[in-house]
């Protein structure tokens, strides 16, 4: 989805379902749709992750947004929230699911042995002070192919 009509789709979702005052902004996030920041009022969704997706997809993850800012940050994804995102159209799931697009992430943590332990999108820690849990063996970073 165009990331300008996808700002514009989530104002206007925002001014819909009372969120008027409010922000909405685009962030960097590589391993999460969208966020609700409470103590900032803002609602921001990953660049990566508009782009990447149809309009459908992107209006969902809006409203489940909309749907924490509306129930509030005790509320996390339990019942008031579930209802709360019935009541305004968005699906009451956690996560999205695994249709959804995401940029690939282009480091594998792995260990001597083989086993792969994560991934990542930035290289941010010396491994050699980690250990595999099933071997205990060192860690280090391998392109992700």
């Amino acid at each position: 989805m165009d990331l300008e009509k996808a700002g514009d789709l989530a104002r206007d979702l925002m001014d819909d379902h009372g969120l008027a005052l409010w922000s909405f902004a685009f962030d960097n996030a590589k391993r999460r749709c969208g966020a609700c920041h409470y103590h900032k009022r803002t609602i921001t969704l990953s660049r990566y992750y508009v782009s990447m997706n149809a309009a459908p997809e992107v209006e969902d993850t809006i409203l489940h947004e909309i749907a924490h800012a509306i129930a509030g940050s005790k509320a996390g994804h339990g019942p008031e929230w579930r209802a709360v995102a019935r009541r305004i159209g968005a699906k009451p799931q956690r996560c999205a699911d695994s249709s959804v697009k995401m940029p690939k992430a282009p480091w594998k943590i792995v260990c001597a042995t083989g086993h792969v332990v994560g991934l990542r999108h930035r290289r941010s820690r010396d491994m050699a002070r980690y250990a595999c849990r099933l071997c205990m063996k060192p860690l280090r970073y391998v392109p992700n192919t």
